[in-house]
């Protein structure tokens, strides 16, 4: 090894730098790495502050966990074809870095995962972003790039991780390609600038994808349009297309502006969650075609009347428990079963009439309810003696 006051020359046959082998040099400024090497170890050069630049060799296939992690005067890197692994938060820390490129013929492979949450990213401070043949983004893999104002995501990417640009509130519009059919939970959280996002045919969102992110105000779909995947800033009565198959996932969550909603019959599924904390709802319609309805689908909710359409014949653990201004269902006459905690802890209700087609009612379907007084029930029925709360009188017809 070849040492120049701070700039350091690594020998020729050289194949691997090892883990930490530079940790902590205030005082490298600089560093060529020779052809031969194949692996940069774990934590490598992290703390190198002084660093202003690395070229990496071509025949490179690992940069190892948090590598460069808090070189702080880095400004530009460049992955070269052969990296198939990227660690985690491998250049965490870098706030100087303003542009990354991976080389165009890249074989594919993944960025790694940003696992501490008080480190920003695994790149920090980047404007530009392009990751020709990365097939995944991992989680947190760019968390807290305010920075970041462009992202070109490449053709083979199918993955974005959970969290991956959570933060990067410089953004103003995404675009995900054909191949993408995943995207994590809070991948785009707090990006508060987007205001506009495209989808591929294929890729699928939930509503916490985009938590936070104040400037997107028209609903967002995907999946060639059958799943609403967010609307978290609908204000007033919003009439969902037909055609839409899915609420997704939180799609609504703390909506306090939406004080209206008309599910089509096209809809067969409400996920978890979707309508949590809309306040401003206070009655919703569920038609028949819906064959699942999430857990907390409506939890704290304004809702305080409920209408089933003829068509449900199930109604799922928990679907409408914690909704605290419930007052009054309408059950279809297709209901066969009411699952357990179904309409656990909806304190308003007083009253409910069972309809005549109704199997069972199951242990604590009303559990908790505490105003309950009547139900009314038929006597086919089969029903628990926790079914109801205790001082609810169990009229059967």
């Amino acid at each position: 090894m070849t040492k120049t006051s701070s700039n350091i020359v690594l020998p020729d046959g050289m194949t691997e730098i090892r883990e930490g082998a530079f940790a902590g040099r205030t005082d490298l400024t600089s560093v060529v790495i020779p052809a031969s090497v194949t692996k940069i170890g774990d934590k490598a050069f992290i703390g190198c502050t002084r660093l202003t630049g690395v070229v990496f060799p071509k025949d490179l296939a690992a940069i190892g966990d948090k590598a460069f992690s808090d070189c702080t005067r880095l400004t530009n890197i460049a992955i070269p074809t052969g990296v198939k692994r990227l660690g985690d938060e491998a250049f965490s820390g870098c706030t100087g870095l303003t542009s990354v490129s991976f080389a165009s013929n890249s074989p594919g492979g993944t960025i790694g995962v940003s696992v501490q949450w008080g480190v920003d990213c695994l790149f920090v401070g980047s404007r530009k972003v392009s990751l020709d043949s990365v097939t995944k983004i991992g989680e947190s893999a760019f968390r807290g790039c305010t920075g970041l104002t462009s992202i070109v995501f490449p053709k083979d990417l199918t993955i974005i991780g959970d969290k991956a640009f959570s933060g990067c509130s410089g953004l103003t519009s995404i675009a995900i390609l054909d191949n993408v059919v995943r995207i994590g939970c809070y991948a785009f959280e707090g990006c508060t600038g987007l205001t506009r996002v495209s989808f591929s045919p294929y890729a699928f969102s939930s509503g916490n994808t985009f938590h936070g992110c104040t400037g997107l105000k028209e609903p967002l779909f995907c999946r060639e349009d059958s799943v609403l995947c967010f609307h978290r800033n609908a204000v007033g009565h919003f009439r969902i297309p037909f055609g839409v198959k899915i609420i997704s996932f939180e799609a609504f969550m703390d909506c306090a502006g939406l004080t209206g909603v008309e599910i089509p019959d096209s809809v067969t599924e409400i996920y978890d969650r979707a309508f949590v904390g809309c306040t401003g709802l206070t009655g919703v319609i569920i038609p028949g075609s819906v064959r699942k309805i999430g857990r907390d689908a409506f939890s704290g909710s304004g809702v305080r009347t409920l209408i089933l359409e003829e068509g449900i014949a199930d109604i799922d653990n928990y679907a409408f428990q914690d909704m605290p201004f419930l007052e009054r269902v309408i059950f279809p006459d297709s209901l066969t079963d009411i699952a357990g905690d179904a309409f656990c802890r909806c304190n308003s209700l007083r009253i409910v009439i069972i309809p005549s087609g109704i199997d069972t009612i199951w242990n604590h379907a009303f559990t908790e309810c505490e105003n309950l007084k009547t139900a009314m029930v038929p006597r086919s029925a089969g029903f628990f003696d926790e079914s109801f709360p205790k001082g609810c009188e169990v009229i059967m017809y």
